[in-house]
């Protein structure tokens, strides 16, 4: 979805001459590029020591890290000089019913990516430190439906066992919630419960 709506700011950016779509298009095409990075180094990081590299290829995720922040600063200078050109040299803005439509597509499409992300988000409140150099523990707030929250004690099981199998935790408090908390810790209290 953020590709397409790349693809259609650069080209109404391009036919339009609106500098802010070029900028909207390139900062969504560093993000895409920034997950991609970022999914290839978390495998790469997965991957077993050799031989050649004894500790293993942990640092690949440094390493993209980098590379996408550097990329982002590339892509800042590159629209501040562009933006100073066009402060220096005008250009007549054309097409503006192509702006406005893109613009919209773009924002239900951001819209749409914001719902879809907040739709999969049952958890906040979330701590996460070492007990030693090899063990860490983690607690957390988990808000569940009325449906799920039903079944509190195969939820926390779950969860356990991602936690164990994907990340290696294998201490972890979590508390099931039947809507989110504001932010306080009052008010994270108002509908808990605990399975043992």
């Amino acid at each position: 979805m953020n590709l397409g709506i790349t693809a259609a700011e650069y080209v109404a950016g391009i036919l339009s001459g609106y500098l802010a779509l070029l900028a909207e298009a390139t900062h969504n095409l560093s993000d895409v590029v920034s997950l991609i990075l970022a999914w290839f180094g978390g495998k790469g990081a997965e991957l077993p020591a050799t031989k050649r590299s004894t500790f293993g290829y942990k640092r690949i995720e440094v390493m993209t890290a980098f590379i996408s922040t550097a990329a982002l600063v590339v892509i800042a200078v590159y629209i501040l000089f562009e933006a100073y050109e066009r402060l220096q040299a005008p250009q007549p803005l054309t097409r503006p019913w192509l702006f406005i439509g893109v613009a919209t597509f773009g924002l239900i499409g951001n819209l749409i990516s914001v719902w879809l992300l907040y739709s999969e988000k049952g958890v906040h409140d979330l701590h996460i430190w070492s007990l030693s150099s090899n063990e860490a523990a983690l607690s957390c707030h988990i808000c569940l439906d009325e449906r799920d929250y039903s079944d509190g004690p195969n939820v926390i099981r779950e969860v356990n066992s991602v936690l164990c199998e994907r990340f290696h935790i294998g201490h972890a408090t979590i508390q099931l919630e039947r809507e989110r908390c504001a932010g306080g810790t009052e008010s994270c209290c108002r509908s808990p419960h605990h399975w043992n």
